[in-house]
């Protein structure tokens, strides 16, 4: 079916029905799918998560789609559970439009978002929904693993994910103050996302709906490790780092919009809140620049070497320098081949130099999302303001293949 979304200036999608009915809800929980010239890689998609759930309550929307995206939708879903959208309007407008005019209808208590790149395992929404149906959980964030190809930016991202979600993700969770419920790997309950806004003029829609939820104290955010979906990573640097920076920025818009870091304390009545969302976003970001700063000034230090007094100990010459910046390339090292083990991916241990290198892309994008955010709140250009994707970097997902291994 066709719907057209006409929506320039509103933060919210027309009322108008679909053409033709959505599937009866056969569960209480609504999977939705956008997606942007995905032929590669959506049938892949849709059959794990039919494996996983109830096609009928599986909908896609193909945003301006040139490919065959929409026609393979259809042939593995009803025709009133795929929107063909003509015109391209953005994943954020289009998860909106799917919420008001699909998930809401329909009734339906929980509402999953998976990217069209993002295969689940069988169990997914079965352990999300264990977890999201207790009492004052707002949403559950599963574990996202990269699937393996032979490129430093699939190696990379499988130590990043690793490291991050292994320490970070488990402590925030513990704490009440997860950063990020991935837009790939999350159960939200419908309720949460019908109560914020939809701010279409981010670089991504994730990191502001997880900041929404908890200033708006619409319920806690939990990470559940056993909960896990497969994604694939950019194949080129270029891609990488065009997909990292929008990432980055999205995330410092958020900090700079609802000023997380700033509201340790609140007073609402009838009593005194401590935010554990600001405090533990602080001593993350204390730690993140700290890090950035000391890898970025290693290699100038070495060649340029300036006193420094750590009370401890000094450093004042290029020698120590070096033994210096070589601990923190060892640290680099070991973490790889912990994951290496953990993951049971040994020759992620020959793309350590790769994985460096990396680290430094990273922080050098980190920084200049900052200063951009810091000029303006929102991207600039015409494509970031109307949400316009741009076509995605694809590789054919073998059907019934999960891992990609």
């Amino acid at each position: 079916m066709t719907a057209r979304i006409d929506l320039p200036n509103q933060s919210r999608p027309e009322p108008r029905l679909p053409e033709q009915p959505a599937a009866q809800p056969g569960g209480r929980l609504a999977v939705v799918i956008a997606a942007h010239n995905e032929e590669a890689v959506i049938a892949a998609t849709l059959e794990s998560v039919i494996a996983a759930h109830d096609a009928r309550d599986v909908f896609v929307f193909c945003d301006a789609c040139t490919d065959g995206t929409a026609q393979i939708a259809r042939r593995m879903l009803s025709a009133g559970n795929v929107v063909d959208h003509p015109t391209n309007v953005g994943k954020s407008r289009g998860l909106e439009y799917m919420l008001h005019q699909f998930i809401l209808p329909g009734g339906y208590e929980f509402v999953s978002v998976i990217d069209a790149d993002t295969t689940v395992e069988p169990g997914f929404f079965q352990r999300a929904l264990e977890v999201a149906r207790r009492p004052g959980i707002a949403g559950v964030t599963g574990q996202v693993k990269s699937r393996w190809y032979w490129n430093p930016f699939s190696a990379y991202r499988t130590f990043l994910y690793a490291v991050w979600q292994a320490v970070f993700k488990r402590i925030q969770s513990a704490l009440g103050s997860v950063v990020i419920a991935s837009g790939c790997s999350t159960v939200w309950r419908t309720a949460a996302l019908a109560a914020v806004e939809w701010d279409h003029r981010m670089s991504t829609e994730d990191f502001s709906l997880t900041m929404q939820v908890h200033r708006r104290r619409l319920g806690a955010i939990r990470y559940l490790p056993s909960a896990v979906v497969w994604t694939q990573d950019p194949f080129s640097l270029r891609a990488y780092i065009r997909q990292s920076y929008r990432w980055t920025r999205a995330f410092w818009e958020s900090i700079r919009k609802y000023r997380v870091g700033v509201q340790w304390i609140s007073l609402r009545k009838p009593r005194l809140r401590v935010s554990l969302l600001d405090i533990s976003t602080l001593f993350l970001l204390a730690f993140v620049l700290l890090y950035a700063a000391a890898l970025l000034a290693g290699p100038f230090l070495v060649l340029w070497p300036t006193p420094i007094d750590f009370r401890l100990f000094t450093l004042d010459t290029s020698g120590e320098f070096f033994v210096w910046l070589l601990m923190q390339y060892l640290l680099v090292g070991a973490l790889v081949v912990l994951v290496a083990v953990a993951a049971g991916r040994p020759l992620l241990v020959l793309f350590t130099p790769a994985i460096v290198l990396l680290i430094y892309v990273d922080v050098l994008v980190s920084l200049l999302a900052l200063l951009s955010t810091i000029r303006s709140q929102y991207p600039r250009g015409r494509k970031a303001q109307t949400s316009a994707w741009v076509s995605p970097e694809r590789q054919a997902v073998r059907s019934g293949d999960l891992r990609a291994k």
